[in-house]
């Protein structure tokens, strides 16, 4: 695991009003535009075009285009995407799901003024469709006009009463209009709220506090907390905010005072005021853009944050959200531009700075990003996200002994190791064993697992190393069967799970899991290569060779090509044969897998 990807847990906890799960469990009942996504096109409709040249007829419909489009955005060339999704919608202007589609990709490309084009020509049409109204709303309420947005958006009150952002972006635009007379409170919300109380109540909090409503927002703001001893430091800024300006209400004081003892210099940043339909608005689209980006919904989370932005433009931590937005979409020029906004004097600038580096590393750029890095660490000397955003590059970089020495010296830096410590164990275990060095490299491993012991990385990771070195069957199928419990759809723990269930002689079960992953990771010489063994076993063996083939394709090393080419040669040895056993199992027990 690269613990790059753990900065996005990071930024998550700043920007959410939820930790951990419950950001992901929020999502059913939030506004989850998807309108970057192709789910509800099961077919580009087949248009007939009549050619200029000869007016004859050409049945080249848009199917074409359409396809061209999906695949440009897999690939993440959101511009090629773009222009053939353009393409499609000129043929088929009645198409709700085209629009939204390409809604959704000019938002991905930061053309939010041509989003909203199209928004108006849906909205024509259809004026409750409910993409096609946030958006409208959303252009009226940055022109400070909310009464065109309270028109827009109460034709969708009996249709669309389920979605969670229209009563909250409707409250503000009634503070907006001084037309909330009484205090909104959870139970008032036509919205089935359930595990998105703590972010309701935390928006709800905001809404009567600049209502005027001010024992009704401190009750909101009491129940944003789920987890007293890890509040949301979003809600701590504008809870403290609301203290601070109230006369310090009694019932907010023990949360404030634990939090300013543990926090200290956020208590000093000046964070701005949400005190305007504006800022509401965007804020709401700010926590439901740091839901999608924690549920790994990252498209439907960019636009979002590109809509907290059209309202808000310099919204620090959208800015930073929607940097690490691009980042999980490899669009890493596009985020370090982003991240260059956040000036020196900011709280995030640090942070910032951080992705930058990270960033440069994907580019190609490791010095650069080493010598920024280098300049975090000077001065902040524990900075334990810089000394593993660089143990990351050298890591990159196959500089593994160099990459150890940092990862221990970010452990040096941390008096007491708790159990958010996992990676840094993990990263130095990973890259011993990179080196040959598997006893100390076992020993840091299971170190990480006893910090926490449910990480699906480690656990597959260990498991899988035991199967490579014929060591512990026994043990390493559990790891992975808890490993695949954590998290199903893993394709590389499916790849071990099969490989698990291959050397016990369970190849029915494991030619299930060898074929989902294999699906997941079509160019991943290693499972293709399990796929081939285990169709052998089961007697499909021209099924077999194909996958061998197709591993031989992908696969670099020459000592791995040397092993496939002899089975594409010979297939694999008899089952009854004494040394029919796969080299990778050859030194299990034989009562823990059955003899091939």
């Amino acid at each position: 695991m690269n613990y790059s990807k753990m900065l996005k847990l990071n930024i998550i906890l700043v920007l959410s009003v939820l930790a951990g799960a419950q950001l992901a469990g929020a999502m059913d009942i939030c506004f989850a535009a998807n309108m970057a996504s192709n789910d509800d096109i099961k077919e580009a409709p087949a248009t007939a075009v009549v050619t200029e040249n000869d007016g004859k007829t050409n049945e080249v419909g848009v199917s074409g285009s359409y396809l061209s489009s999906q695949f440009s955005r897999s690939n993440g060339d959101i511009e090629s995407a773009t222009k053939s999704l353009e393409s499609v919608y000129n043929q088929n202007k009645d198409s709700i799901d085209v629009a939204n589609q390409l809604m959704g990709l000019y938002l991905l490309g930061g053309h939010v003024e041509k989003a909203m084009e199209i928004a108006s020509a849906v909205y024509k049409s259809h004026d409750k469709d409910p993409i096609s109204s946030l958006m409208l709303s959303l252009r009226s309420i940055k022109n400070n006009d909310s009464a065109s947005a309270s028109n827009i958006l109460d034709k969708l009150s009996d249709e669309e009463g389920g979605q969670l952002w229209l009563p909250l972006i409707s409250a503000w635009l009634d503070v907006e209009q001084h037309k909330l007379v009484k205090p909104l409170m959870m139970e008032e919300l036509s919205a089935e709220v359930g595990r998105a109380a703590p972010i309701v109540n935390y928006h709800l909090a905001l809404i009567n506090s600049q209502a005027g409503f001010t024992k009704a927002a401190i009750e909101n703001f009491k129940h944003s907390i789920e987890d007293p001893t890890r509040p949301p430091q979003r809600v701590m800024e504008m809870l403290i905010k609301f203290y601070e300006k109230n006369n310090s209400p009694e019932a907010l004081k023990p949360s404030v005072t634990a939090y300013r003892n543990s926090h200290p210099d956020l208590v000093k940043s000046k964070i701005p005021l949400i005190n305007n339909m504006k800022d509401g608005a965007a804020e709401i689209l700010l926590t439901m853009g740091s839901i999608m980006l924690a549920a790994d919904v990252t498209q439907d989370a960019t636009l979002y944050l590109q809509l907290a932005l059209y309202l808000k433009p310099d919204m620090e931590l959208a800015i930073v959200a929607l940097a690490q937005s691009y980042t999980e979409l490899q669009q890493f020029g596009i985020a370090n531009e982003l991240l260059s906004k956040i000036p020196e004097s900011s709280i995030l600038f640090n942070s910032a700075q951080l992705y930058s580096a990270v960033n440069l590393g994907h580019l190609n750029k490791s010095d650069e990003a080493i010598a920024k890095l280098d300049g975090l660490i000077k001065e902040s000397p524990n900075n334990i996200e810089a000394y593993m955003a660089k143990g990351d590059l050298l890591r990159m970089q196959s500089r593994f002994a160099d990459a150890v020495s940092v990862y221990e010296t970010a452990l040096r830096a941390i008096k007491e190791k708790g159990a958010q410590h996992w990676p840094i164990y993990f990263a130095i275990g990973t890259s011993l064993d990179k080196q040959g060095n598997w006893p100390d490299a076992e020993k840091n491993l299971r170190r990480s697992l006893e910090l926490s012991p449910n990480q699906p990385d480690v656990l597959n990771y260990l498991g899988y190393s035991f199967l490579m070195r014929g060591e512990n069957f026994t043990e390493a199928k559990n790891l992975i069967e808890k490993a695949i419990k954590k998290r199903p759809t893993d394709p590389q723990i499916m790849d071990s799970m099969g490989w698990a269930l291959y050397l016990a002689g369970d190849y029915k079960e494991a030619v299930i899991y060898l074929e989902r992953a294999v699906s997941f990771l079509p160019a991943d010489f290693t499972v293709h290569e399990h796929l081939g063994d285990v169709y052998w076993r089961l007697g499909r063996k021209t099924e077999a060779r194909f996958e061998w083939d197709r591993s031989l394709t992908y696969a670099k090393d020459s000592s791995v090509t040397e092993e496939i080419e002899k089975k594409l040669k010979n297939g694999l040895p008899d089952k009854s044969s004494s040394d029919a056993l796969d080299k990778k199992a050859k030194n299990l027990s034989a009562n823990t897998i059955v003899t091939q």
